[in-house]
């Protein structure tokens, strides 16, 4: 769908959107969220299970939010909401808070970490000239952390 220059994927009855937007909840709609939530959590005596549980709430109600339904663009094409959208390498979250970035960052790593255990021997063999490690490590473990 062709508007202001700019090409948008929406999504049909047949096909899922490929433009996706996100909502920012204020501060006070999530304080509204948990107040009105807060009877359904359990009384726990551990603070780090009262966070998990308000995060889950949260959650929950971010995605039955009226703000997040599918946006109607016009008769056949939606735009759809999603909690999470990648920008510029970082993962930006609708609640701003970096724990899924940094999950993300982690399981990147461990790729490249097993990246470089597979090529374990390869590094070790003194036959092989130093500018072709050089050049094996800048096409597999360096491309998997970009």
């Amino acid at each position: 769908m062709p508007r202001l220059g700019l090409n948008m994927h929406v999504g049909t009855k047949y096909k899922a959107s490929k433009t996706e937007a996100v909502y920012f909840p204020s501060r006070t709609k999530i304080i509204f969220w948990l107040n009105e939530l807060d009877k359904k959590l359990l009384p726990s005596s551990e603070e780090s299970t009262m966070v998990s549980q308000q995060k889950y709430i949260i959650d929950r109600c971010y995605v039955k939010a009226d703000e997040t339904k599918k946006f109607i663009v016009n008769k056949n094409g939606y735009v759809s909401f999603c909690l999470n959208f990648l920008y510029l390498g970082s993962w930006i979250s609708y609640d701003l808070n970096h724990e899924y970035d940094t999950k993300a960052r982690i399981k990147k790593a461990k790729k490249a970490n097993k990246a470089m255990e597979a090529l374990k021997f390869f590094w070790n063999t003194p036959e092989v000239d130093t500018h072709a490690k050089y050049l094996i490590y800048m096409a597999i473990p360096f491309n998997l952390l970009l």
